[in-house]
């Protein structure tokens, strides 16, 4: 949500952030307390670096919209389809 706002950030390193960080969202990730203080006085010190964290975190978003990924869930619901068809019904 961040990133679709162009908001820069600072995030924890979970699963899902690292995830997200690898494609280009965000400024870095934070595992400590002073790694989390470091990185947000330089996002409030430098405009140049909030724009760019913020262009970057903005087109990452912009492909991973429900409209730029409907061919995934349709190729998903085709498979479980697929699938389906293949279990033999069970009559008692």
């Amino acid at each position: 949500e961040y990133a679709a706002l162009g908001v820069p950030c600072v995030m924890s390193p979970r699963d899902e952030y690292t995830r997200i960080h690898k494609l280009g969202v965000g400024y870095t990730l934070a595992r400590k307390p002073k790694h989390w203080q470091s990185a947000l006085r330089a996002l409030a010190t430098s405009q140049t670096l909030r724009e760019e964290v913020a262009g970057r975190g903005r087109e990452v978003a912009g492909k991973l919209t429900v409209e730029g990924n409907a061919h995934l869930w349709w190729d998903a619901w085709q498979l479980a389809a697929e699938l389906h068809s293949r279990v033999p019904v069970r009559t008692n």
